[in-house]
């Protein structure tokens, strides 16, 4: 988490140095669309909006991940509190579909 706090305030202020050393205008067309800006605050309007969608797409992966992390947690709680209580843990193995005891 440290490291990506880091790596963004170093992108801003690359970003910055970026802006100020060019502020030329120039003419963007997409289909139709004609736009005049800075060539930095297209370049950055650019990046922002890919990160943006970089976000966006990885969510599903980011919140499914977490589901899974919380179920795997309260199975270990499960297997562990049935090992105190018995000393032996029943399994049923999800690859194979056999049934077994650790001791």
């Amino acid at each position: 988490m440290k490291l990506s706090i880091t790596f963004s305030v170093i992108v801003a202020i690359l970003s910055l140095f970026f802006a100020f050393q060019n502020n030329e205008p120039v003419t963007i067309s997409y289909f139709q669309t004609t736009f005049e800006g800075s060539l930095a605050l297209i370049i950055i309007s650019a990046l922002l909006v890919g990160f943006i969608v970089g976000v966006v797409l990885m969510t599903p992966s980011v919140i499914k991940a977490r589901f899974e992390s919380k179920k795997q947690k309260k199975e270990i709680v499960s297997l562990q509190k049935e090992l105190d209580d018995s000393g032996t843990i029943s399994y049923e193995s999800e690859g194979l579909g056999d049934e077994g005891a650790i001791k």
